[in-house]
């Protein structure tokens, strides 16, 4: 029994390796599972993350492209705004032609009256034809040019055509092209008092013309020859060529103002574009590195898995090697075990026969004790009844003695309930205030004392009870 309760020893110390390497097993394998598990999750994070930079850089690829765009229709814009600038320079052009040819005529005009100097209300058609002519053809060239001007100006486009709008209509002489820029028109409605208010000054003409810059600006190889007059029909010509000077200038300094903007939106998204590129080239370089990482670890875990299933392996080998040698102790044990059962039985057959010897010989001893004992607690249960039928006899006494206590008390709460309706009955005579006040006092006082009467008798009543049932 020793050697197999040693074998048994053994055998459960070997299953309790197997199961503690078995937890072990499982419980790296669950490690491992739980860290590939949270390397998945920042593997899939760094996928977020790429995904994000990706849509980062597709947002500023499109940025770029609609910045781009945008470059491509200012740069066609201010093309627009050149060949309106060259058209408007053409334009200049040709009125200081015309306003040299009428400078160079007035003095041949003012020749041919030298007797009699005219006021300037009276009828322009009682000049010479030869003025007359002049006069008529370079108002048509004027409206010629002022037609060819607002055509101009309606062909603009974005913010070209609302500074060429913007620039066209400052003065009321350009506002009505044929009142400003007509000489024909010009000296038949414009009475002397408006003259030197509509009409610029000869110096200012003068400061015009010697502009090296706005003669640059609106290449004329010329200087303007401005009327030694104070005030002449040519004034108006010259108003509206100062007005179209004015408009170039606007446009010159929109085109400046509009390459500044692209210039500096150029520098700001080459900047914003490097620090992005900066921001994107490090955190692919944190991916690659924390990939690098993770592929690593990977790898070592795998030769981990490895080698634990290796020493797996070798320990269920040794452990079925073992296995079978105790297999062979235990059939061996196994038979030695029967036999001593057979032993063990033959003993406890023996051992019976000996115990049911033993009974008969002390049945045969205590049996008639065992019947004088029996005799003697049936007298006692004849005692009990009839012990327990006298009980009941007293019981039964004591419970006529309480029912009618119950109605003596029963009689003295109506004789009660009489004496209170008797003294109702009494207060009812009563018709002062005071005296009801006074009854209804007397009253509580009564029924607190037949209460207290009552309490008093119900209490005695209740100790005789309790002295009866004791």
């Amino acid at each position: 029994m020793a050697l197999i309760d040693q074998h048994e020893t053994s055998v459960q110390q070997v299953m309790g390796k197997i199961d503690a390497l078995r937890g072990e097993r499982e419980a790296r394998y669950t490690e491992f599972k739980q860290e590939a598990q949270q390397r998945e999750v920042e593997l899939q994070h760094l996928r977020n993350e790429r995904s994000d930079l990706t849509l980062q850089v597709q947002e500023e690829r499109e940025r770029s492209t609609r910045l781009l765009h945008e470059n491509t229709a200012l740069y066609a814009h201010q093309a627009e705004q050149r060949e309106e600038l060259g058209k408007l320079v053409e334009l200049c052009r040709v009125r200081g032609q015309r306003l040299r040819a009428l400078s160079n005529q007035k003095p041949r005009v003012a020749g041919s009256t030298p007797h009699r100097r005219r006021p300037i209300e009276a009828d322009v058609g009682a000049s010479t034809g030869a003025s007359c002519d002049d006069a008529r053809a370079a108002d048509v060239g004027d409206e010629e040019s002022a037609l060819e001007l607002s055509r101009t100006g309606m062909g603009a486009k974005g913010a070209g055509g609302s500074a060429t709008a913007a620039a066209c209509s400052p003065s009321p002489a350009l506002a009505s092209p044929p009142a400003s820029m007509s000489i024909h028109k010009a000296v038949g409605a414009t009475t002397a008092a408006r003259r030197p208010a509509l009409s610029p000054s000869p110096a200012a003409l003068g400061g015009l013309a010697e502009d090296a810059e706005m003669a640059a600006l609106l290449n004329v190889p010329y200087k303007l020859q401005v009327p030694s007059t104070p005030f002449g029909p040519s004034a108006h010509t010259i108003t509206a060529n100062t007005a179209a000077t004015t408009h170039l200038l606007a446009l010159n300094e929109e085109a400046n103002m509009l390459r500044q903007q692209l210039e500096e939106q150029r520098v700001t998204y080459e900047q914003e574009r490097g620090v992005r590129t900066s921001e994107t080239d490090a955190l692919h370089r944190r991916h690659i590195e924390k990939e690098a990482k993770y592929l690593a670890t990977i790898d070592q875990l795998e030769v981990l898995h490895e080698e634990s299933l290796r020493d797996l392996v070798q320990y269920r080998h040794n452990t079925e090697k073992q296995l079978r040698d105790v297999r062979g102790q235990v059939d061996w044990l196994r038979a030695a075990l029967q036999e001593a059962l057979d032993l063990a039985e033959k003993e406890r057959r023996r051992q019976h026969n000996e115990v049911y010897t033993t009974e008969q010989r002390m049945s045969r001893q205590y049996y008639p004790k065992l019947q004088s004992l029996h005799a003697e607690l049936e007298e006692c249960r004849r005692g009990a009844l009839a012990q327990a039928q006298e009980n009941a006899k007293v019981i039964a006494q004591k419970d006529a003695l309480v029912a009618e206590l119950r109605q003596k008390l029963k009689a003295e709460v109506s004789h009660r309930r009489r004496i209170e309706e008797r003294y109702k009955l009494e207060m009812k005579g009563v018709h002062s205030e005071l005296d009801l006040m006074r009854q209804s006092l007397r009253q509580m006082e009564r029924r607190v004392y037949y209460r207290d009467v009552r309490d008093q008798a119900s209490e005695e009543a209740q100790h005789e009870l309790e002295r009866y049932y004791d």
